[in-house]
């Protein structure tokens, strides 16, 4: 995992609940044929998708890492083995049943001793 990033590239992890707008964040910015009004619907992320893009002259590396609990398990894996330089933090503000739970998970997330380096950005989706 960590080889194949080049070290020029920010490393990003896309972190958050089941369908709170990870993967769909992602495709709209690999996608420039979509337009910001149609509705596509993406599977849920299963482990991980990995994209590597050049935005503004600046190259990132996108890891979208699934939100379920056994995907979300493998997280530190990832932010033990790559050098995370932003984390974005999906919520889904349309089921507030999830706050609490992801609430929950960013506190850990900021309190861990890999991600202290690292810029954390909350994403309300």
């Amino acid at each position: 995992m960590g080889s194949s990033s080049s070290s020029s590239s920010k490393q990003v992890l896309l972190l958050g609940l089941p369908n709170s707008g990870k993967t769909t964040f992602l495709q709209r910015l690999t996608d420039s044929q979509a337009n910001e009004s149609d509705q596509i619907n993406y599977d849920p992320t299963l482990g991980v998708n990995y994209t590597s893009l050049t935005i503004n002259s600046l190259n990132f590396d996108f890891w979208d890492l699934g939100g379920d609990k056994v995907s979300a398990t493998l997280w530190s894996t990832y932010y033990r083995i790559i050098h995370v330089g932003i984390v974005l933090f999906f919520v889904d503000i349309s089921d507030i049943s999830s706050f609490n739970e992801s609430l929950i998970i960013l506190l850990k997330i900021l309190n861990e001793e890999e991600l202290k380096q690292a810029r954390v950005f909350l994403i309300l989706n």
